[in-house]
This record gives structure tokens, C-alpha cells and sequence, in this order.
């Protein structure tokens, strides 16, 4: 059925999606690339059933692929595609059960041209170091978009030198990181003045000090009183019950934007998480 659909758009189809389909085998994908060799976006987020071999095939057939997501898949032959495909821009390998730290900076290293990076969830063998994050601040200077979501094991070391690389961050996923602390808040509002969405545990008092720059905001925690909103700046948008927000809720405030995978026009959206 997937194939069929597509036999319409022939040679000129550049991105293909093909999101959460549990028959995404390694037949389907040849049979398709082989009908598309335009293509410069696939997105298969938590898509199964194919292996390594279609990536291989994807780093052969795709020089010029710009944006890949294979979120939630075990793929161990993503750095073959970062060596062959050295325009990507958009690259969300986040849940990726094969994918260790060390793979990791190897493709950023290689991939230098990423705008937007999504490595959250990557502890099954080896989780995600600090040595990665200094990795990514050294070798990816043009990031917007960095979503670190789960990276238990970094800490504020290597987030403040890789904030004192990317000034143009708009993108800025960092919850579920226990290690981080208020430190990193301080840096962060620092060093991204053109941030618009960002999510990561801290105090009501240090994102009041430290992000100015914050338009919208929404809060999950136990116990956020008016008195600590009232601290925050004013031209913030805040959503939640008063006096204090429900823990049981996660409420998130949009706003506009430029989408993190597209470019366009997309719904902005911040995520405070805090700890009490």
C-alpha cells in the first residue's frame, strides 16, 4: 500500500514520511528508493522491521539527503550514512538502541552542516557523556535545534562549554538530565539570546534571573506558588491554575515560530520542569 501511493510522485519526490509503521521492512525501502532517487528528507520515526542494510542503502543511494529521523529504531549503521552524506542538516537519531556515545561523536564530526540534533534516550549500551556534549560544541557551531532529553549522565561541565560555542540556539531540550543544575541555567541565559523553546528542570528563581529572553512558559511541579510567577517577567505567557500549578498536568503554551524539522512556520512551545 505504501508503494502504491507513492508511484504517483516518481523521480520528483524529495521527502518522504513514513512515521510509526510496523512493516517497514528492508523490501518495501528498496523498492522504493529505487522509484525515488530525488529524496533529501526521510522520516521513519519509530517506523520497524528494517535493518542496517536500508541505511547503507540510504548512505549509497542519498549523497545530497539533508534531513533523516529514525527515532525509536536499533540501527548500528548510522554512521555510515554521516560519512557518505555529508549535507545533512536535520538529524534525529533519539531512542536508538544500537547507537553508543562514541558513535555519536563520530557523526557529529562528520556532519558538521546540523542545524537541528535530537540524541535523547541513547542509554542502552553506553549512555550519553559529557565527552559527546563537547563534541557537538566543537564540531556543530550552526545548531538550532539540540534535544539532549534523558542524557542522564552529562552535566554542567560540558553543557557551559558547548553554550560558549552555539550562540544560536533556538532549541533547547534538557529535561530528564539529573545532573544539571542551576548552573546551566545561568549559562544558558548567557549565551542564547534568539532561544524560544526550552525544557529543562530548574528553579522558578534562576529562569527569572537568567532568561529574559523567555516568551512562553509552561510549568509542571509540585508546588509553584503566584509569588515565584510574579518574579518572572511579565511579557512571559504563562498557562496553569493559580496559585499553584496541578503536578498531575503538563500544559505547554505555544506560540510562533520556525519549525525545528521543516523550517516553516510552527507552533512554539517551552516546557519548564520543575523541581520544587
Amino acid at each position: 500500500m505504501v508503494r502504491k501511493n507513492l508511484t504517483i510522485y516518481g523521480p520528483s519526490l524529495r521527502s518522504l514520511k513514513i512515521t510509526h509503521y510496523s512493516k517497514l521492512s528492508d523490501n518495501i525501502l528498496q523498492k522504493i528508493f529505487h522509484s525515488h532517487p530525488n529524496i533529501t528528507s526521510l522520516d521513519f520515526e519509530q517506523s520497524k522491521s528494517f535493518t542496517d542494510a536500508s541505511l547503507i542503502e540510504i548512505a549509497r543511494r542519498y549523497p545530497n539527503l539533508e534531513s533523516l529521523n529514525i527515532c525509536g529504531n536499533q540501527d548500528y549503521s548510522i554512521y555510515i550514512i554521516s560519512q557518505s552524506c555529508k549535507n545533512i542538516r536535520h538529524l534525529d537519531i533519539s531512542f536508538c538502541g544500537g547507537i553508543t556515545d562514541d558513535s555519536v561523536c563520530k557523526i557529529v564530526v562528520a556532519c558538521r552542516k546540523l542545524e537541528l540534533l535530537c540524541i535523547g534516550g541513547l542509554k542502552r549500551y553506553r549512555p550519553i557523556t559529557d565527552q559527546t556534549i563537547i563534541a557537538i560544541a566543537f564540531a556543530c557551531p550552526s545548531l538550532r535545534h539540540l534535544s539532549l532529553t534523558g542524557c542522564h549522565n552529562i552535566t554542567d561541565i560540558s553543557v557551559k562549554k558547548m553554550l560558549n560555542q552555539i550562540h544560536n540556539l533556538e532549541y533547547l531540550g534538557l529535561d530528564q538530565c539529573k545532573y544539571i543544575t542551576d548552573l546551566s541555567i545561568r549559562s544558558i541565559g548567557d549565551c542564547c539570546p534568539n532561544l524560544e523553546h526550552l525544557d529543562i528542570g530548574a528553579s522558578i528563581n534562576e529562569i527569572a534571573t537568567h532568561c529574559s529572553n523567555l516568551e512562553f512558559l509552561a510549568v509542571q511541579c509540585t508546588n509553584v506558588s503566584k509569588d515565584a510567577l510574579d518574579k518572572l517577567n511579565p511579557k512571559i505567557k504563562i498557562e496553569g491554575p493559580m496559585p499553584y500549578l496541578d503536578p498531575t498536568l503538563l500544559r505547554v503554551v505555544t506560540g510562533r515560530g520556525r519549525g525545528h524539522r521543516t523550517g516553516q512556520n510552527w507552533d512554539v512551545r517551552v516546557r519548564v520542569l520543575c523541581p520544587g
